[in-house]
């Protein structure tokens, strides 16, 4: 019998998660959720069980995207984009938002010339007054360093058995 991992889509068991998004100090700020190889479904599945609205920054970009627009320019707009989180906090119909795919506009900054993610990282971390509680997920690697440790939860998946773990 070989190693069992987890495909795309597999479910994993979020009851044994100690867990609970709500359990926070600073409300009214971003906080980052680090977790590596997650999938989509394993996500709104944690929304499910932790009863928090998904976004994805990822559809909801193209959504807000016009047609006739030949570049996006995220860049030029870093704080439009922080206005984006605000906004979708204040849509909420519920009290705690995961926003996932949120590495895409962070490739996107690192990708142009200039400081604009650090720019990008400062005026996130300056963001309060958020109607939601705000989890952004992102891959470990994603997570600045800078970032207060109060404000970041890591979930980690053992790989023989594919069981998430909480740190």
């Amino acid at each position: 019998m070989g190693t069992s991992h987890r495909s795309f889509g597999e479910s994993i068991r979020m009851t044994n998660l100690p867990i609970n998004l709500r359990e926070i100090e600073l409300t009214d700020r971003p906080h980052l959720l680090a977790w590596d190889g997650v999938d989509p479904i394993s996500v709104k599945q944690l929304c499910t069980t932790q009863n928090a609205q998904y976004i994805n920054y990822r559809d909801s970009l193209l959504s807000r995207t016009k047609p006739s627009e030949r570049f996006l320019l995220l860049d030029r707009y870093i704080d439009r984009e922080i206005d984006v989180f605000r906004d979708l906090c204040q849509k909420s119909a519920g009290r705690v938002v995961v926003l996932h795919e949120v590495d895409v506009l962070l490739a996107y900054l690192q990708s142009r010339p200039g400081p604009m993610l650090g720019v990008f990282w400062d005026r996130l971390m300056r963001t309060n007054h958020l109607n939601a509680l705000l989890w952004i997920l992102l891959p470990g690697l994603c997570i600045p360093h800078r970032w207060p440790t109060l404000q970041v939860r890591v979930i980690r998946s053992e790989r023989p058995t594919g069981h998430p773990i909480w740190t």
